[in-house]
């Protein structure tokens, strides 16, 4: 469905969007997609269209107290704000941005900016960045706020083929298959079919009603795709999604103190490497897991989230694990 969400609950609110298309929706003020007035919302966004809405303030999204907003697998595009951000968020707690498209918005200003915050409480990973412009800042015309010099910084290459930065985040035209006709379905060479992390899914199927997981490029690995559709090179939408490649590792506890362990099930015979990174890109520990149960000693850590890259030469798989 299209709409226009406006909240100004004034207890704790949960909002739940899903599966839904928030397209070119105007305000002269605040939150052309969304605004939250509330203060001390939970909101989340999952595999839904956020297209061609504009606003002065905050064209997709403005909040000015807010508990937490969490974005899956949507696809964010051609959105413009004529004197601020697409996302204006101002005090919050969590922020997570995770299997999404942002591609071709315009703004004044930063597409993202974020105000009073600790590093720790904002999680962007494994999305696709493109062709985001701003008229105020072109040095960084993504994202403010957020001191991360490792961001959009290409330090590997996931086995699609698609350059990533220390958080998984691409760089590349998404590649949908008409933007004339809105058919924002990706292309057979989009870098976004196999781009995503498993772990991160909370639908089974996606805005159109394809399985969310499948194997989309043909690398006999299921790994789901960036944005609001799922790329399916079969024609029936109803099989069924091979193994991820993620239920080969297992992480336990989580949360973790010193010790925790990785359970490696997986059926390469080629060598699995572990990294422990945190959310500013620096890598704290690297070792080479055995098959079956492994123990890991962690180096002193501050309490917080932190990456554990588990890698071979067939798969990247990125699971998130809490330290205290």
């Amino acid at each position: 469905m299209d709409l226009r969400l406006i909240s100004r609950a004034k207890t704790r609110s949960k909002i739940v969007i899903k599966n839904s298309q928030l397209n070119e929706n105007y305000s002269n003020r605040f939150g052309g997609a969304i605004f939250d007035g509330s203060g001390d919302s939970e909101i989340t966004i999952d595999n839904s269209m956020i297209y061609g809405n504009s606003a002065n303030f905050g064209s997709v999204f403005v909040c000015y107290v807010i508990k937490s907003l969490k974005i899956y697998s949507s696809t964010i595009i051609y959105n413009y704000g004529s004197g601020d951000n697409l996302f204006h968020i101002n005090s919050f707690d969590a922020f997570l941005l995770v299997n999404s498209v942002l591609s071709n918005n315009d703004s004044y200003a930063e597409t993202i900016k974020f105000y009073y915050y600790t590093d720790q409480s904002v999680v962007i990973l494994s999305n696709d960045f493109y062709a985001n412009t701003t008229t105020y800042n072109n040095t960084n015309p993504v994202i403010a706020g957020w001191e991360n010099k490792y961001f959009g910084k290409i330090v590997d290459t996931l086995p699609n083929g698609a350059e990533v930065d220390a958080y998984l985040n691409i760089f590349e035209n998404p590649e949908f298959v008409s933007i004339s006709t809105r058919d924002f379905s990706l292309k057979k060479e989009s870098l976004c079919i196999d781009g995503g992390i498993n772990d991160s899914v909370m639908s089974l199927t996606d805005l159109s009603g394809i399985n969310r997981i499948t194997d989309g490029n043909d690398d006999d690995i299921a790994t789901v795709d960036l944005g609001a559709f799922e790329f399916n090179p079969g024609s029936d939408p109803l099989s069924s999604p091979e193994l991820p490649a993620e239920d080969a590792y297992k992480i336990y506890p989580n949360p973790a103190k010193e010790l925790f362990y990785i359970e490696n099930n997986s059926s390469c015979l080629c060598p699995t490497t572990m990294k422990i990174i945190g959310l500013d890109g620096k890598l704290f520990k690297s070792v080479l897991l055995n098959k079956g149960m492994n123990s890991i000693q962690a180096p002193p850590l501050s309490k917080g989230l932190y990456l554990i890259n588990l890698i071979n030469e067939n798969t990247v798989v990125t699971k998130i694990l809490l330290f205290q």
